[in-house]
C-alpha cells in the first residue's frame, strides 16, 4: 500500500490551509504586494478594467492597497515608443490564479457589483488558495514521480521534509507578511 505518502500530502495541504486561514493576510489586503501584485495585474486588467495596454488603474490600486511602499505600478514601465505600460513579470502565474479568480469575480458581480477592483480581500484570498492548491498538486506530482523509483516508506519522509521543513512552507503562505 502506498497511502502514507498520500496522507502526508493531504496533511501538509491541511496544515498550510489552516495556517493561511488563521494568519489571514488576505483579510488585511496583504497578499497582493510587490511581486505578487505584478503577477496578478493581468487578471484585473483583462476581466475588470479592460486595460491590458496602459494599466491605468494600476497606479490608483497600488496606492489604495499600499502594494509597494513608494513605488507606483510596481513591476511595470512605460515603453517609450508605444506608450504602453509593459509588465516585466510573465503571465504564467496569472494563468494558475485564473480559475479561483473567475470564481471570486463571479461571486463579486452578485455581492458588490459597484466596487469590484480585483484586489479586495476576496480576490486576495483567491490568490492565497490558488497557491495552496498548486503546492498540493506539485506535491502529488512529486509523490507520483518518486513512487515510480522508490517505495512509499522512503517517499513520505521526503515529502514531509520538503513540505514542512523547507522554504516551501514559508513561501506558500507567509512570504506576503
Amino acid at each position: 500500500m502506498q497511502k502514507t505518502s498520500l496522507f502526508i500530502c493531504i496533511g501538509i495541504f491541511l496544515v498550510m490551509a489552516m495556517v493561511t486561514e488563521n494568519i489571514g493576510l488576505w483579510r488585511q489586503a496583504r497578499v497582493l504586494k510587490w511581486d505578487s501584485a505584478a503577477y496578478h495585474v493581468y487578471l484585473p486588467a483583462l476581466f475588470i478594467h479592460n486595460d491590458l495596454k496602459h494599466l491605468a488603474f494600476y497606479d490608483t490600486i497600488g496606492v489604495h492597497y499600499d502594494q509597494s511602499a513608494d513605488v507606483i505600478a510596481y513591476g511595470t514601465h512605460i515603453h517609450p515608443e508605444t506608450g504602453y505600460r509593459v509588465n516585466k513579470y510573465p503571465v504564467g502565474v496569472s494563468l494558475f490564479q485564473l480559475p479561483l479568480f473567475l470564481a471570486v469575480h463571479t461571486y463579486a458581480l452578485f455581492k458588490y457589483p459597484d466596487s469590484i477592483d480585483g484586489y479586495n480581500p476576496d480576490y486576495q484570498r483567491s490568490v492565497s488558495y490558488s497557491t495552496l492548491i498548486f503546492v498540493f498538486l506539485g506535491l502529488l506530482a512529486l509523490r507520483r514521480f518518486l513512487l515510480f523509483y522508490l517505495e512509499d516508506r522512503f517517499v513520505w519522509p521526503v515529502l514531509l521534509i520538503l513540505g514542512l521543513g523547507t522554504n516551501l512552507y514559508h513561501y506558500t503562505h507567509l512570504i506576503m507578511a
